[in-house]
């Protein structure tokens, strides 16, 4: 038996289950035995992304685990980050927020100036 632990996060805490498996045990037979599915009735295993150490992990029913592995269940994201930033920006308005191409007052960079200096 190898000794591996499962992490899922919620935004108000976090579960860490310790286990051990069988050599050769996927990492999805793995997430299945640690009964998180049980404890947090919202996780579909056939849905949800899996990784280990932060890194995704694509054929979680494939792929085998390694002792001392920490297999992540991830959450969906409800928005991605770009879809955030739009977000605040129309929250907050235009207030802050410099137009590409536009110069910027005490720039050095603006229209006219230069870093170098003519010899």
């Amino acid at each position: 038996m190898i000794s591996i632990e499962l992490a899922y996060a919620l935004p108000d805490k976090q579960d860490i289950i310790a286990l051990k498996v069988e050599p050769g045990t996927s990492v999805y037979d793995a997430a299945l035995q640690s009964g998180i599915c049980a404890r947090i009735g919202e996780i579909d295993l056939d849905q949800s992304k899996m990784g280990i150490f932060g890194k995704i992990v694509k054929a979680p029913k494939s792929q085998a685990v390694k002792a001392g592995d920490r297999i992540e269940i991830y959450r969906p994201l409800i928005l991605d980050a770009r879809a955030q930033r739009m977000q605040r920006a129309k929250e907050t308005g235009t207030k802050g927020v410099i137009e590409v191409g536009q110069p910027v007052s005490g720039s050095p960079h603006r229209r006219g100036h230069s870093l170098h200096r003519s010899v």
